[in-house]
C-alpha cells in the first residue's frame, strides 16, 4: 500500500493526497517471495514506479521526491551492494538510482491506515491520511532524522570500496594456465585422453603411480582441471554471480536454478558456469555428436547442466552450427 502526497513550495504549503495505491499479492507467487521483508519491498518497487509516472506527468525535478517507508531492512539492502536472490536483486535495481529513500516509524506511516482496514469514513476525519504527517508540511531541513536513508549512487561508493579491498587481497595471485593448449583439439574426448596420460606421466615421473590404463576416474580428474582452468582464465563478473546467484562447489563456480526443490539431477538443478571459450565449444560439438545431430533446442537441453546463462551461449552454437555446415557443404563437393 502507498499514499503520494504532493506540495506547491517548499514553506508555507500543505502537503495533500493526490492518490492512493494498493498491490494485491499474486497467488502465482513462489513461497519464499512471500515473507514480510519481500512484501514490504514489493511496496517499494510500486512506489518507484509511481514516482516516474508522477514525473512523467508533472515534470518535477527527481530530486525532490522522498520515498519515506518503516521497512528499515530494505533501506539498509538499497545502501550495501550484496548477493541477493534474484527475486530482491530485480526490484532493488528498479529503486535504485531514482530518488532518496528515508525510514519512517510507523506512526507517521499513512499506509499502514489503510493497510490494517478502515472504512471510507475513517479515512475522510484521518488528518494523517489526508495530510501526511505533521512534520510534513515544514521545510526539508527541519524534518525529522532518519534512522535509516539511501541516496542514489550511495550503493555505488561502497561498492568500489569493496572492490579496491578484494583487489588488495587477490593482487599478486596467479591465474591458473591450463598445461595444453586446448585450441589444438578438435574434439572433447580426444582433450580429455590428452590430458589424462599427461597429468599420468606427472605423477610417474613424480613416482606417485605405477603405469596403468586409463580409467573414468582419470577422466573426471582431467574434466574438473580443465573447468576449473576455464573459469578462472574467463573468471564470472561481479554482477554475473549476483544475477545468477552463482556459488563455489569444491572451486567449480555453479548456478542456482528455479528447481531446486524437484527431483533431478543436482547437475540439472546446479549447472556449471562454463564461459564462451574453445571448451565449451568443443563441449557442445561432442553433445551434438552423441545425441546424434540434433537440432539446436534438443542440444541446448542436453547441455544446460554445464553451459553458463549469461547470455554468452548463442557464439558457441553459432559456431557449432558453422562447422556443421562447412561439413555438409565439404561432403556436398565431394
Amino acid at each position: 500500500m502507498l499514499a503520494i502526497y504532493v506540495k506547491t513550495s517548499e514553506e508555507g504549503s500543505h502537503p495533500g493526497l493526490i492518490f492512493s495505491k494498493s498491490l494485491i499479492k499474486p497467488a502465482s507467487l513462489p513461497s519464499n517471495a512471500t515473507t514480510i521483508p519481500k512484501l514490504e519491498l514489493q511496496a517499494l518497487t510500486l512506489g518507484a514506479k509511481m514516482i516516474k509516472f508522477l514525473q512523467n506527468e508533472l515534470n518535477f525535478n527527481m530530486a525532490q521526491a522522498t520515498i519515506w517507508s518503516d521497512s528499515q531492512c530494505n533501506i539498509e539492502r538499497l545502501r550495501r551492494p550484496g548477493k541477493y536472490d534474484r527475486f530482491v536483486t530485480n526490484r532493488l535495481i528498479k529503486i535504485r538510482n531514482l530518488c532518496s529513500v528515508k525510514h519512517t516509524t510507523t506512526t507517521d506511516n499513512p499506509a499502514d491506515i489503510c493497510s490494517r482496514g478502515a472504512t471510507p469514513l475513517e479515512l475522510m476525519e484521518n488528518q494523517i491520511w489526508l495530510h501526511g504527517p505533521k512534520w510534513l508540511k515544514l521545510p526539508r531541513r527541519e524534518w525529522p532524522k532518519s534512522l535509516v536513508e539511501y541516496f542514489p549512487g550511495q550503493e555505488v561508493q561502497e561498492k568500489t570500496a569493496e572492490f579496491f579491498l578484494e583487489g588488495a587481497v587477490t593482487e599478486d595471485v596467479p591465474k591458473r594456465e591450463c598445461i595444453i593448449d586446448i585450441t589444438r583439439f578438435s574434439k572433447y574426448k580426444k582433450l580429455l585422453g590428452a590430458l589424462s596420460i599427461a597429468f599420468k606421466f606427472i605423477k610417474l615421473l613424480q613416482h606417485k603411480t605405477e603405469l596403468s590404463i586409463i580409467t573414468s576416474g582419470d577422466i573426471k580428474i582431467a574434466e574438473t582441471y580443465l573447468i576449473k582452468s576455464i573459469q578462472e582464465q574467463y573468471a564470472p563478473s561481479e554482477e554475473a554471480k549476483i544475477n545468477l546467484q552463482m556459488f563455489s562447489d569444491q572451486g567449480i563456480w555453479k548456478c542456482h536454478g528455479r528447481i531446486d526443490e524437484s527431483d533431478l539431477k543436482n547437475q540439472t538443478k546446479s549447472p556449471i558456469f562454463l564461459p564462451d571459450s574453445w571448451l565449451t565449444k568443443l563441449i557442445i560439438l561432442d553433445i551434438h555428436y552423441n545425441n546424434k545431430h540434433w537440432n539446436r533446442n534438443y542440444t541446448l537441453h542436453f547441455a544446460s547442466e554445464i553451459l553458463d546463462n549469461t547470455g554468452k551461449k548463442n557464439n558457441s552454437f553459432n559456431y557449432l552450427f558453422k562447422q556443421i555446415w562447412l561439413f555438409v557443404m565439404q561432403k556436398i563437393q565431394n
